[in-house]
């Protein structure tokens, strides 16, 4: 193939792709909730500062013949790692900075071996060799010699290695169709088996490479035995220790350094836990190898080449000085060629630390500025970047109650996702008439038994069909939930587990339903959706007040602010159990316009009370509960929580369960645990069916 014919190929290949990535934007936009780069398929891989466009090589794609769904996953991927970023970037600049003094170390270690091996004959080579030069062009302060190159390209590779398996899991657990068993899933196992990681014989490099290929391919191509020296078998079979517990390297990776159910761990939690359990296995082959390593001088050049005494620029620099002798090649550089020929993170460390810094310094501009019109009390920090503003204690807690509930997050999540994605038809079976042909209708056949006893069957069409129709789903335009917390003396009893718990389900209603609206506006221009979300608040006890009021807005309740505001005020005690009184002011709240659209099902209104006890009020909570619930449309539910007498357990029931065709109160009990997963699974059942 000519080179002309090779340009109009990846010409031709680069339209394609781009258009495929255009055609997903919005997708994107939804995947990286908080952050929004956009990509540009190019010739090079890096991000431009200006309008945070990552630009992705064509030609890495070409090479590796990627397919539609391989490309989508290279982005997704991409994507991850710079919300990875956002997550921690005080973290990951840290980590490149921790990088650069490890690197230190281990030159020192491979410039003994040059030292060496050519200290004596060879000295221009080992003033090639220690001659320090900039790692990036926008801080010439920052220098390495060429054993520090070498040594900072090992020890990145080992984080990358397991920043590589984290997002690829984050990926499967965030875009469904490539988790487990899917299709395109096999797509990204076939990229890894063929492409990335082509065979299974990795005996012949070196152990501490062939130890963290062995993790990567093992997650992403599962079953397929790999061939490895015998000392990285036994390494791999290791167990290590975190915070006093045993754990194989496997399970450490599964349970630790990996996105799941309660926990994901930013950048720097995962590097600290690799550096304390993985990191010294790795470094033990790694020594072994660089032990066993001897350099090498190049062979000379040919003649014409390498000659006079000029230097180019960059990694090259200094090659083919003095006598025609080109530096000599770093331990391993082979085989780390080869990895990051293959691996998706194309994007160098000094190009994402530029970015790192760029959105930082954007950030500490725009808190200025907020300072200066009198905005945010925002703190601003003095020198090359912001200085993080600490947590308040509400904020920290209203954190930690996040921690606590993620796996009803993560299940909601997926609700949400399966709402803002699914049709806005249905699908509906049922016999349909009349045809020729078909299921005899008796009704009908009596109506039309003139024709027939003339013999006009044809005429007569009396048989029905099963058919399929498509149909249009009602779908609300808002939906508002609100939390009615029983705040009475109670509940801060039994050690405060009750009030605990009220928290924690406090905190996944509103986080979740924050995450909910997120995706609505992400998706807005695409799906040209209507819908919002709200939520509200209301303490009670003898008295009831309004602690998280509704937003009304397109922004459906989402402030961080507000959230955080309303847990911090449930610890107000507020005596007895008069559930009436908030349900009253909930009443008073609805407008004509707003029962209108419920009874029309534009409004989805939910209330959910969560109580420990009885009531004080039972005849006029039962009145307004029968009213909601049989003439206005509205969805109430109840939750009784921790131990409770007799009295309180039969006034519960009366009010909320006999009598009823659909019980519409639920006896939790003592096992708090339980109640987090009953609110999760009442929210699926009455929003399941919510479709744009």
């Amino acid at each position: 193939m000519t080179e002309e014919e090779m340009k109009e190929l990846l010409e031709k290949y680069r339209l394609e792709a781009q258009k495929l990535v255009d055609s997903y934007k919005n997708f994107f936009l939804t995947f990286a909730k908080d952050i929004s780069p956009t990509f540009k398929i190019s010739n090079a891989f890096f991000i431009n500062l200006e309008n945070g466009q990552i630009h992705l090589d064509i030609r890495w794609f070409a090479e590796k013949q990627c397919t539609r769904e391989q490309i989508l996953w290279a982005v997704l991927h991409e994507l991850s790692h710079f919300r990875d970023l956002a997550r921690d970037p005080y973290g990951m600049l840290k980590h490149f900075d921790a990088i650069r003094a490890q690197a230190k170390g281990t030159g020192a270690r491979i410039m003994k071996k040059f030292e060496a091996a050519f200290g004596d004959e060879h000295p221009e080579v080992m003033e090639q060799l220690k001659k320090r030069k900039p790692v990036s062009k926008k801080d010439p302060t920052k220098t390495m010699n060429a054993a520090e190159q070498t040594a900072y390209r090992i020890h990145h590779t080992f984080y990358n290695i397991f920043d590589d398996i984290y997002v690829n899991h984050f990926v499967a657990r965030n875009a469904p169709r490539y988790s487990k068993g899917e299709k395109a899933s096999k797509e990204v196992e076939r990229l890894y088996r063929e492409k990335l990681f082509p065979g299974t014989d990795y005996a012949d490099k070196p152990r501490h490479l062939q130890f963290l290929y062995a993790l990567l391919r093992g997650v992403m191509v599962p079953d397929e035995e790999l061939t490895l020296a015998d000392d990285v078998e036994e390494a791999l079979e290791r167990t290590v220790t975190l915070q006093g517990k045993s754990y194989r390297i496997h399970d450490l990776i599964q349970q630790q350094l990996i996105p799941r159910a309660g926990r994901d761990n930013v950048a720097r939690q995962r590097y600290f836990i690799m550096k304390k359990t993985l990191e010294p296995i790795f470094l033990k082959l790694l020594y072994k190898d660089l032990d066993e390593w001897e350099p090498q001088l190049p062979p000379p050049p040919k003649e014409g080449e390498g000659e006079g005494e000029g230097e180019g620029e960059g990694e090259g620099e200094g090659q083919g000085k003095g006598k025609g002798e080109g530096k000599p090649s770093g331990p391993f550089d082979g085989d780390y060629d080869e990895f990051d020929k293959n691996s998706p993170d194309q994007i160098d460390d000094a190009n994402i630390e530029d970015w790192v810094k760029q959105t930082k310094e954007d950030q500490r501009a725009e808190e200025a500025k907020q300072a200066k019109q009198g905005g945010p009390d925002q703190e601003i920090g003095r020198g090359p970047g912001p200085v993080e503003k600490p947590l308040s204690p509400d904020e920290r807690e209203f954190r930690r109650l996040e921690g606590e509930v993620a796996p009803y997050l993560d299940e909601l999540s997926h609700l949400w996702r399966r709402i803002v994605f699914g049709s806005s038809r249905g699908l509906a079976r049922g016999m349909e008439g009349y045809y020729e042909t078909g299921e005899l209708d008796v009704e009908e056949a009596i109506k039309k038994y003139p024709e027939l006893e003339q013999g006009k069957f044809k005429e007569a069409r009396v048989m029905q069909r099963m058919t399929t129709k498509e149909t249009l789903v009602k779908k609300p335009e808002l939906i508002r939930v609100r939390l009615v917390a029983d705040t009475s003396g109670s509940m801060f009893e039994d050690s405060g587990q009750k009030f605990e718990t009220l928290k924690r389900t406090t905190v996944l209603l509103l986080s979740s339903l924050r995450e909910f609206n997120s995706y609505l506006n992400l998706t807005r221009r695409q799906t040209g959706s209507k819908l919002t979300v709200d939520t509200e608040v209301r303490i009670f006890g003898s008295s009831s007040r309004l602690v998280k009021p509704l937003d009304g807005s397109r922004a459906g309740g989402t402030d961080d602010g507000a959230m955080i505001n309303a847990v911090s005020q449930l610890g107000q005690n507020l005596s007895g159990t008069a559930d009436s009184i908030p349900f009253s002011h909930i009443e008073q709240s609805l407008t004509p316009a707003d029962l209108k659209k419920i009874k029309e099902k534009r409004i989805l209104e939910i209330v959910f009370e969560i109580t420990d006890g009885g009531t004080g009020t039972p005849e006029e909570t039962r009145t307004i509960v029968d009213n909601w619930t049989d003439e206005k449309g509205i969805v109430v539910r109840a939750f009784q929580i921790g131990r409770v007498g007799e009295i309180e357990k039969q006034l519960f029931h009366q009010v909320w369960n006999d009598g009823r065709a659909e019980p519409r109160g639920e006896v939790v009990g003592t096992d708090l645990s339980r109640l987090a997963p009953a609110i999760t699974l009442a929210l699926k059942k009455y929003l399941g069916d919510v479709s744009l």
